[in-house]
Parts: structure tokens; sequence; C-alpha cells
């Protein structure tokens, strides 16, 4: 392994600067010319990895990252990160398996448990996922986003009373964080009380009104609740923030008169979004 010399270290430091300073493209760039020497050590490797992550290039950041781990498999932290950029390309079971051995490797690191309950949730693992969350709760107990993440869970197991419960925890902690009104808003609607959804999603487009998806779930209640005029301006706000958002643009056709096709694919799957 390499990585011992004091020119590494320095190497190692330079790296992490630019990193820190969110010089990403640079870092990566600089990175890369070290790797390219064959002197890199387990950190530029690192490094590179999350250079990549954080401009949204997920395959060449798998790629640093299992370079890192060649060079040293005992980091669990790097496993995590690995199992990270995998789960965002829907490669589920390998991110299962990376965020498993952060979690031996590093059994308190509370990223991999709440990244392995959104995998596990995906897998419809849910009572797995469910421990997952839990775990991560226990080492960060103040966390409005992993509970909001679990009222997710129990929406898509079924299990709206737990979900409430969960949801009104992360509202609890984190009054003005929007994710968990709209997962509150459709707890609501899954239970049929669409006027308490409609203020639901009102209240989250307050706290976030450049959210599509809550405009249009508004507009989903508010056609239940036979406010077309509501309903069609949801989805125009809908289309202002996603012009090819085909839910909304159906939708406003049908209010409209101009069409009696039937829904895109997928919409029935957005009205039980969360």
């Amino acid at each position: 392994m390499a990585g011992g010399s004091t020119e590494n270290i320095s190497v190692d430091k330079d790296a992490i600067s630019l990193f820190q300073s969110g010089k990403y493209a640079a870092c990566l760039s600089f990175c890369r010319d070290v790797i390219a020497g064959g002197t890199a050590s387990v950190m530029v490797q690192r490094i590179a990895g999350k250079s990549a992550a954080a401009l949204g290039d997920s395959v060449n950041a798998i790629f640093y990252f299992r370079n890192a781990i060649d060079l040293d498999s005992r980091i669990g932290e790097i496993h995590t990160e690995l199992g990270i950029e995998l789960q965002n390309l829907h490669r589920l079971e390998e991110a299962e398996t990376a965020l498993e051995q952060g979690i031996t490797l590093s059994p308190g690191l509370m990223a991999a448990h709440a990244n392995l309950g959104l995998v596990r949730t995906a897998l419809r693992k849910f009572e797995e996922a469910e421990r997952a969350y839990q775990t991560a709760i226990s080492i960060e107990p103040k966390s409005e986003i992993l509970y909001s993440n679990l009222a997710k869970l129990y929406m898509e197991a079924g299990r709206y009373a737990d979900a409430a419960v969960a949801c009104g925890k992360a509202i609890t902690l984190a009054p003005k964080f929007a994710p968990a009104r709209h997962n509150m808003a459709s707890i609501h609607r899954h239970q049929g009380q669409h006027r308490a959804a409609a203020e639901g999603y009102r209240e989250a487009l307050r706290l976030d009104p450049g959210n599509a998806q809550s405009w249009s779930s508004l507009g989903s209640v508010l056609l239940n609740i036979e406010d077309l005029s509501g309903a069609r301006n949801a989805y125009q706000k809908t289309l202002e923030i996603d012009p090819h958002n085909p839910d909304a643009v159906h939708m406003i056709a049908s209010i409209d008169g101009e069409t009696a096709d039937a829904p895109p694919d997928g919409y029935v799957q957005s009205l039980f979004d969360g």
C-alpha cells in the first residue's frame, strides 16, 4: 500500500485542501495526475472518488472508491461512500453489500445504516430497512431526515399510523423541513383525507415553492375534492418548474376537456409518492 512517505503525506494534504475548498474539478484533475504517476495513496484515490461524486459522476466515483478499497479494504467509510454511489446508479444489491461491509467495519457509522435503510426500502425488504433506520436513529436521534425517511418506509409498507408518528417526530424536530411536511400530506392522502392533504402540500410549498412534486401532488388531491380551478393552477405551477412533466401535461388537458386518453405511465404510482 502506498502512502507512508513524507511526499505522499504532502500530496494527501494538497488533495484534501482542494476538496475542502470546493474545487472539485481541480481536485479530481490533481488526483488523476497523481494516480497516473503511480504513487497514489488510499487517500488520493478516495478524494478522487469524493470529487467525482461531488461532480455527479457516480461511475468514476465508484472506480476510484474501488481502487482505494483495493489498497486498503479496512476503512468502513469508503465502503459506505461506494455503496451510496452504487445506490445512485440503482445497483441496489451491490450497494447493499457495500453498505453492509461499511457497517461491519464501522458499526457506529450513521450514514451507512441510513443509506442501507434507503436501499432496503427500494428492495422492499421492509423489516430489514426498518432495523437499519432505527439503528441510524439510535446513533443520531435528532435527525429529521431519518424520521422523514422512516415515514416513507412505513408508507411503502402500508403502515400509515406508524408513518404519521415518524413524520410527526420529523416535524417536531424541524418544523420548517419541507420534505416531512410533504410526507405528512401524502400520509393524509393515502388515508383518503384529501382536504388535510391539500393543506399539508400547501404548507410544504410555503417552505419549498419550487418543488414540482408537491405542486403535482396538490393538484391530484384538489381534483379529488373537485376543485378543478385549483387543481389546474397546481398543475400549471408544476409545468413552470418541470415543463415536460407528463402527469401535469395530461391532467391539464383532461381538465380542459382536450383528452380522454389514459394517464401516462407512472401516474397512479405518482399519486402515492412520499
